[in-house]
């Protein structure tokens, strides 16, 4: 939607308002909680192992070093895998298991 108004808005404030928090969303430091109906831990914990390994797929080069970084075992990082793949019912892409 943004960028879709970007070009109208004249007021620098906002638009500098706007480049902030871009960079806030593209950076590490920032988390962002949803709000959700859905409060069982379950439920919660699989959204949450999601994010995790997004993450270090995105910061590691292998699983030894993204299981490494979670704190997991390897097994355990291939289980929270399978199970994203299976609740999202489409293949993710995961590191080199080298």
């Amino acid at each position: 939607m943004w960028l879709e108004i970007r070009p109208q808005i004249e007021s620098k404030y906002v638009q500098d308002l706007a480049a902030d928090v871009q960079k806030d969303l593209e950076s590490d430091r920032f988390f962002i909680v949803t709000e959700d109906d859905d409060l069982n831990y379950t439920n919660s914990a699989k959204r949450l192992r999601r994010f995790l390994l997004k993450k270090a797929q995105t910061k590691t080069k292998n699983v030894d070093s993204a299981a490494q970084a979670l704190g997991i075992s390897r097994q355990t990082y291939y289980t929270w895998l399978a199970e994203t793949e299976r609740a999202t019912h489409t293949p993710q892409a995961s590191v080199n298991p080298d």
